[in-house]
């Protein structure tokens, strides 16, 4: 769709079906999006961190940790390399979210000290959760 101003938009179209035990009840809902809400990655809009929504340049300089890529990443990826190789459809499953969210508090906090090791993050689907979940809310 296009706007008066010549951008594009789009509708976000909703079909919810509920059932009684007599009839049949169907919900049609509508939502106008504009091109940039739709493309908008970031779903941790109210309240950004240092770390998740935040671009790579502003991380890595605050972090200052001498590596090319920012220490959740660089920690995520060793760990899933230690322990997540052998494990059928790692980043295809979904860990637990309150674990993934008390990670990524952890992470915003000090990264350098988070501990993710079997003992504490037994379901290394969590650590692949948070790390999809930061390089989907990258701004770049």
């Amino acid at each position: 769709l296009k706007d008066t101003y010549n951008r594009y938009s789009y509708l976000t179209l909703r079909y919810t079906t509920l059932k009684d035990t007599y009839n049949r009840y169907s919900y049609l809902t509508l939502r106008y999006t504009t091109l940039k809400d739709t493309y908008n990655r970031s779903t941790n809009t109210a309240q950004p961190g240092h770390l998740f929504g935040t671009s790579l340049d502003c991380v890595l300089e605050r972090e200052s940790s001498g590596f090319l890529v920012p220490l959740l990443v660089r920690r995520s990826i060793l760990e899933i390399e230690k322990r997540g190789l052998d494990i059928i459809g790692l980043y295809r499953l979904c860990g637990s979210e309150t674990k993934k969210s008390l990670l990524r508090e952890a992470f915003e906090d000090d990264p350098e000290t988070v501990d993710l090791s079997s003992e504490n993050v037994p379901d290394i689907n969590v650590i692949t959760s948070l790390l999809k979940e930061y390089l989907r809310e990258l701004p770049e």
